[in-house]
């Protein structure tokens, strides 16, 4: 996902930093950790990092930083996962 939106240019680079700077304000239960600095990292996250970002944190890291048609495709993905 990150590739496609990145190459597509939906996304640029400052967009995952803001998205990154989202991530690190957001709060978990302590039997979910985050992916730590998804700008260089998110190539290496687990599966249940995937998972945790998907559905916990994803719809609000994304809000306002991914167009409007997009995210709506992809609140329908989270809620289908």
């Amino acid at each position: 996902m990150w590739r496609i939106w990145t190459k597509q240019e939906i996304l640029s680079l400052s967009d995952v930093a803001s998205i990154n700077v989202r991530l690190s304000k957001f709060q978990t239960s302590s039997h979910q950790s985050l992916p730590v600095n998804i700008q260089s990292n998110w190539g290496t996250w687990t599966a249940f990092e995937w998972k945790v970002w998907t559905l916990n944190c994803s719809v609000y890291s994304l809000v306002g930083i991914l167009p409007d048609k997009h995210l709506n495709v992809w609140k329908l993905f989270v809620k289908a996962c």
